[in-house]
């Protein structure tokens, strides 16, 4: 029955967008995609023959560099998940444009210690374009000037005017220091703020009505029933709360304070067990526990994950997510189909390439970061942006997230040394 849901899901989700899947599938190769409110390569008048001149720069730029792109034949792209889940998208990128696509998925350490090894010996890499987590790209690619600045790369009007992306601003990973290279296109609401699971067994159903903010979860009358990752295990999920305009500081030393109880442990093995048996109410943050705790409540373990119960809407600002591969990518330096890649990356970033990364990608893609894309597909509606709501954005709100967060996890481990006598 899932399968038949997901395939009629996905009909639905086609058919809702067929005005533009016939423009994607059916476009001429070379065209720039469907015009949007800024002038584009198909909305742009035609210059007379011969006429060179008469066309705008930009698109005597983005015509030149199609035709280089035809010569070069093909584009590299390779990363995590999104490599993979995307192939449909470089599918309907392969007919407009007749450039191939050859993507790979796996790890990106492995990936980036290659490409990190073709670079320092003199060579081409072996890859156009990364996509990736922003950590990888903010420790690893960047400080080894491994990437070409993405600005620079971006032709079509419609993708290099800021107003066309949510913030009127241009997006990049937090972890890049210059903000220029790690390219955010795609960002989910984080509809938790704090991330967690509960056994419904042992938290009333009163006390988790009550929850109406972050706040509420350090509440004494949870004293003792709370597990965590050990901060000294993972500084995953730990940082972000720190900076929230609406938690900050204060929090951990309510979370962490001996009076409160919390246990901590580092083997996500054992936190999962032991929330399911009910030895525990509650578990946050809970960081690389995830999948453990899914597989047990698929066996029928008792236990739910915030984002799946209503109650845990915190009503503090909530956070738009921009980590992961389908949030991020880079363009690498030197890359060996340069300008197959700059050709990617702009129909990619386009109006036409980001409604299809909504509609035919595999999975749940993160919902993008653009403006007047208005077919949202196969987004999680829990993870779409709102009208008229106020995120938090931690792009924006920690410009330089490998120094500072660093520098906020010392502060965090500081407090939880004093709550335990170290």
């Amino acid at each position: 029955m899932y399968m038949k849901g997901l395939r009629m899901n996905r009909r639905l989700a086609a058919m809702g967008v067929l005005s533009v899947a016939v423009a994607l599938l059916m476009g001429a190769c070379g065209t720039a995609p469907t015009p949007s409110p800024t002038p584009t390569a198909a909305a742009a008048p035609e210059a007379e023959a011969g006429s060179v001149s008469d066309k705008p720069a930009w698109l005597v730029e983005w015509e030149e560099t199609v035709e280089k792109a035809k010569a070069e034949g093909e584009v590299v792209i390779t990363g995590g998940s999104a490599a993979v889940e995307y192939r449909p998208i470089f599918d309907i990128f392969e007919q407009k444009f007749g450039i191939t696509v050859k993507s790979s998925g796996g790890s990106s350490r492995e990936v980036v210690d290659r490409i990190l090894a073709e670079l320092a010996a003199g060579r081409k890499p072996g890859v156009d374009i990364m996509l990736s987590g922003g950590r990888t790209i903010g420790t690893r690619l960047v400080p080894n000037n491994a990437l070409a600045p993405m600005v620079e790369a971006l032709i079509l009007p419609e993708v290099a005017d800021p107003s066309n992306w949510y913030g009127g601003h241009h997006w990049f990973t937090t972890t890049d220091r210059e903000g220029k290279y790690g390219f955010t296109y795609a960002a989910r609401v984080d509809t938790t703020v704090i991330s967690g699971w509960y056994n419904e067994e042992q938290i009333p159903s009163e006390d988790l009505r009550s929850i109406e903010s972050v706040w509420d979860l350090v509440d004494p009358r949870f004293a003792g029933k709370i597990v965590g990752t050990d901060p000294d295990f993972t500084d995953s999920g730990w940082v972000t709360a720190w900076f929230h305009p609406e938690i900050g500081e204060e929090w951990y030393h309510r979370y962490f304070a001996p009076e409160f109880g919390v246990t901590f442990m580092s083997d996500p093995r054992l936190i999962a067990d032991q929330l399911a048996l009910g030895k525990f109410g509650m578990c946050f943050p809970c960081a690389n526990v995830g999948t453990q705790l899914r597989a047990l409540q698929s066996l029928g373990a008792p236990i739910v994950d915030f984002k799946e119960e209503k109650h845990f809407r915190f009503k503090e600002k909530q956070f738009l997510s921009t980590g992961g591969s389908r949030a991020n990518v880079g363009l690498i330096g030197r890359a060996p189909h340069a300008n197959a890649a700059k050709v990617f990356l702009n129909w990619f970033f386009s109006k036409e390439g980001q409604t299809a990364m909504h509609v035919f990608t595999i999975g749940t893609p993160n919902p993008t970061l653009r403006v007047d894309v208005t077919e949202m597909g196969l987004t999680v509606p829990a993870e779409r942006r709102r009208p008229g709501v106020e995120y938090v954005e931690l792009a924006r709100l920690i410009p330089n997230f490998v120094d500072v967060g660093a520098e906020a996890m010392d502060n965090i481990r500081t407090i939880y040394y004093e709550s335990i006598g170290r």
